[in-house]
């Protein structure tokens, strides 16, 4: 009988221990509380963590139960001192509760920080929550505006924005009267893009990110292709280029106003014509200048046609870019 203590410690070895818990090596509190916080943003909180042990030790995330809660993903914290552990969580819906799980790794032990996030969501600070403009033309100017919601104890303090296609800063919104107004410039690309996305900062009882990504359908309302590409050409043999195209209005309607490259001055022209053999096609025709480099070419074409593509988006005046190879 005297042997059993010893048997069950062989025994409680073979098992294996479980993951120690370093609350003895660290003053901090695992409950991280949001408190209310609008739906569809994302915050962050800082949380104190205090080192009581006499070496340096660096916490490492790693997990967490929802990929709408992270966390900063390592920090050295010298003896005795106090670092900081920087929770991110990402709200959904309003009018529910959160209540997430997140465990931190001290470096090379098995100790463990475990940390309950939790938050309860109200409504959105901005609506609509969704943002399509429709269907839109390269070079017109949509805008679509944002409403800011009332008495939510929220400041809008700041607003950035990236453009979809080119990574490019977008244009700064304007805040008057509880609407945010943003008016974007639609590239020249076709189909269904993200044509900018924007991150909106507000401070109340701490800092929020608000972010809204505008979608729209690119589609020229002239030309059935959005960008032209007239083909190649020979220095050699000619310095014009020639290409039928298809378009969705009154081919006779189609003219050219202005014609300009990078440098906002060419010497090329630009000529469009009613095809003969076909009532909804043209002839668009490219006339280089002689000093024209080779390579790549792409002017901007303004042109002019009677065509309006939906309530308040007139588009009698459509910029198309028109691009050309040139070879020797």
């Amino acid at each position: 009988m005297r042997a059993l203590p010893y048997t069950l410690a062989l025994v409680v070895c073979w098992l294996g221990a479980p993951p120690a818990n370093a609350e003895d090596s660290f003053l901090v509190n695992p409950a991280v509380d949001f408190g209310k916080l609008p739906g569809g943003i994302a915050a962050v909180k800082s949380v104190p963590v205090t080192n009581k042990t006499r070496e340096p030790r660096r916490l490492l995330f790693e997990s967490s139960d929802c990929g709408c809660t992270t966390g900063t993903q390592s920090v050295v914290i010298p003896p005795g001192e106090t670092g900081h552990l920087e929770f991110r969580l990402a709200t959904g819906a309003g009018g529910i509760r959160l209540e997430k799980k997140a465990v931190y790794r001290v470096a090379g032990t098995d100790e463990r920080l475990r940390f309950t996030i939790s938050a309860v969501t109200t409504a959105p600070l901005l609506a609509p929550e969704t943002a399509d403009l429709g269907k839109v033309s390269p070079g017109s100017q949509p805008q679509i505006e944002f409403r800011l919601t009332k008495d939510s104890g929220w400041e809008l303090v700041s607003a950035t924005g990236t453009c979809g296609i080119t990574g490019q800063p977008a244009p700064e919104p304007s805040i008057e009267a509880g609407v945010v107004r943003v008016r974007l410039t639609v590239p020249a690309v076709s189909g269904r893009k993200p044509l900018a996305t924007y991150s909106f900062r507000f401070k109340g009882s701490t800092e929020v990110v608000v972010t809204r990504q505008i979608m729209g359908e690119v589609v020229n309302p002239v030309f059935v292709e959005t960008a032209l590409f007239l083909g190649t050409v020979r220095r050699s043999h000619s310095l014009v280029a020639e290409r039928k195209l298809d378009v969705r209005v009154d081919p006779a309607s189609v003219k050219t106003v202005q014609l300009t490259d990078d440098d906002r001055k060419t010497g090329a022209r630009l000529e469009i014509e009613p095809a003969a053999e076909a009532s909804q096609r043209v002839t668009v025709r490219l006339y280089l200048p002689k000093d024209v480099p080779n390579g790549v070419r792409t002017y901007h074409a303004r042109l002019v046609s009677a065509v309006v593509t939906g309530p308040g988006q007139t588009n009698a005046d459509v910029k198309v870019p028109v691009s050309v190879l040139v070879l020797p």
